[in-house]
């Protein structure tokens, strides 16, 4: 029944649709009638009356309703004799099924079925309430039940075709019969019980709305209203010109003009490679062993030692235009043989004073010794080690172009503006403070030293960019502070503390911090009192407020704005907002 129950259409309270508003039969000259949970029999009989077909099916919700009770079949069995119909009913339910089986009446499990008169469906109780008393059908003996019923029905037929006859409807189309068929009305309902669910449901909708229109009615009233008053001044304008201290994580001083400035850096490291123009000779000295002969005779009685000659460590050499040093002191006595000839011979290291291949001499090759003439020396072996080579090394004028370089790479006006996108909203940066300082020059390899295979340098640089901002409510109270200052005693009010034109100059380092100079010119002009504008502006209108400010002495103009649309006199003082220009 649920597929059936999911086709059936709305039925209005006040009229039916015609059977064919649901969904239609395929089953030729029968009638479909879509019942409501709320219909009542003399609704039904009315409409299977009206139908044209001579086989009438009922089609009940899922809650049965009038069709529960088997008073009511009875009746709606005898209005379809009545009017020569024959009534069948589109159910599956078992309660149904029976009530109908008990009064042979014709049952189709659906809308395209054969209807016909079913058997009793197994149930173990099967309960229709007649009047209020809880008895089932099976229970009543057949002959007292049906002579029962058939008084029921009897007389409600004859009350519906008593009512016809009155109405002059004995075709029962709900038109009189000497009439010209016109549009049926809505059947009002009589006796119906109120749907409580739908009460509530309107109620609260009701409800609702009312709440929403006080809510926009307090609003419109009470929150919305909003007036501005603009009022312009004749100001004059008064210089400020101070020197501010910006110590970083210092504490504020708005009177000593001491605040703590907001200071952004950046750091690069540059770097380039250079060729090493500067040249240097690089080898090994030689060195050797030399053998001193002193051919000097000792006199008689002596032992040599006192005409030994003591040659001290660097003692200077000669051979072949080449000079070597002795590398340790050494002590050469006097003494020859018969023939005139060196008995012995000393010896000791030497090494060649300058680098180079000259040094490499040959065993035996004769040398001299400053400052001894008679005194032999001869190279005891052959003298070796000696080199020398030409390289390149790095010199200062190449680590000075290096610098120069790495300066030209440093891109300050990049630096500078990355650092102002640094600051936020609330900063006022101080453009003058922009610095660019250099760290030392790092070059590898060092001056006079020789760089690798490639014969290339490096040399590193570290640059920092700095700029100094302050913050805008901080010089704010600063300038505030300077025109409170200025103006005490004078009968005369600041309107403008020349915050946003402020100039900044003399910037400069100092111990822990910087200093700068500010200058920029306020506006004062006479006092008006803002809470006074307030209280006599409520309660009037445009024309009136400005008429009473313009009696003010200093005031040039008012205006006078009131939103939203519908506000005509000016709200309460919490939603008057006033507003000063300055005429200059």
């Amino acid at each position: 029944m649920a597929k059936l129950d999911e086709q059936q259409p709305p039925v209005s309270k006040q009229g039916r649709k015609p059977a064919t508003d649901g969904p239609k039969s395929d089953l030729r000259g029968r009638d479909l009638i879509y019942i409501d949970t709320d219909d009542d029999v003399t609704s039904i009989v009315g409409r299977i009356k009206q139908s044209s077909e001579v086989v009438v099916a009922l089609v009940p919700p899922k809650r049965i309703g009038v069709l529960q009770s088997v008073v009511n079949l009875r009746l709606l069995q005898r209005a379809a004799k009545v009017a020569k119909k024959r009534l069948a009913i589109v159910t599956t339910d078992p309660s149904l099924v029976n009530l109908a089986s008990g009064l042979g009446i014709p049952v189709a499990k659906n809308i395209n079925a054969q209807a016909k008169v079913p058997d009793m469906v197994d149930e173990e109780e099967i309960s229709d309430v007649i009047d209020g008393n809880d008895i089932a059908v099976s229970d009543i003996p057949r002959s007292r039940r049906e002579a029962s019923e058939d008084k029921e029905i009897s007389a409600a037929v004859a009350a519906i075709e008593t009512d016809d006859r009155i109405k002059n409807d004995l075709d029962a189309d709900g038109v009189p019969d000497d009439e010209e068929e016109k549009p049926k009305k809505p059947v009002k309902k009589k006796n119906k019980v109120p749907n409580i669910n739908s009460l509530r449901n309107k109620l609260l909708i009701g409800g609702g709305i009312a709440v929403v229109l006080i809510g926009l009615l307090v609003w419109a009233l009470i929150f919305a209203p909003q007036a501005t008053i603009t009022i312009q001044a004749k100001t004059s304008p008064l210089e400020i010109s101070r020197t501010l201290t910006l110590i970083p994580s210092s504490d504020k001083d708005v009177a000593g003009g001491r605040l703590s400035p907001v200071v952004k850096q950046k750091k690069t490291n540059e770097s380039v490679e250079f060729e090493a123009t500067g040249s240097r000779e690089v080898g090994e000295n030689a060195a050797g062993t030399v053998a001193f002969c002193y051919d000097e005779q000792p006199y008689s009685g002596q032992t040599g030692d006192e005409n030994a000659i003591t040659l001290d460590a660097g003692t200077r050499l000669y051979a072949n235009g080449v000079q070597f040093t002795i590398d340790s002191a050494i002590k050469v006595k006097g003494g020859q043989d018969e023939a005139g000839e060196c008995t012995t011979y000393y010896r000791v290291k030497v090494t060649a004073v300058n680098i180079g291949e000259e040094g490499n001499i040959a065993k035996n090759t004769t040398m001299s010794v400053s400052g001894y003439s008679g005194l032999e020396a001869v190279a005891y072996d052959d003298f070796t080690g000696g080199s020398k080579e030409t390289v390149k090394v790095v010199q200062q004028s190449d680590v000075d172009a290096a610098v120069a370089k790495l300066r030209e790479r440093g891109d300050s006006d990049a630096a500078r503006d990355e650092l102002k996108g640094q600051m936020s909203d609330s900063t006022i940066v101080i453009d003058s403070s922009f610095n660019t300082s250099q760290g030392e020059v790092k070059v590898s390899p060092a001056v006079g030293e020789s760089p690798a295979e490639n014969g290339k340098a490096t040399a590193s640089l570290e640059i920092t960019y700095t700029l100094v901002g302050v913050d805008r409510d901080d010089l704010g109270e600063v300038l505030d502070e300077q025109l409170k200052s200025e103006t005490d005693g004078k009968n005369q009010k600041a309107y403008n503390n020349g915050l946003n034109e402020v100039k900044f100059s003399g910037f400069t380092t100092v111990d822990n911090g910087y200093s700068v100079v500010i200058n920029t010119n306020g506006h004062v002009g006479p006092i008006i009192n803002e809470d006074d504008v307030r209280k006599q502006a409520v309660g009037k209108k445009s024309e009136e407020i400005r008429a009473l400010l313009m009696e003010t002495d200093g005031v040039n103009d008012v205006s006078v704005n009131m939103s939203p649309f519908w506000v005509s006199k000016a709200p309460a003082e919490n939603k008057i907002k006033v507003n000063f220009e300055i005429n200059e």
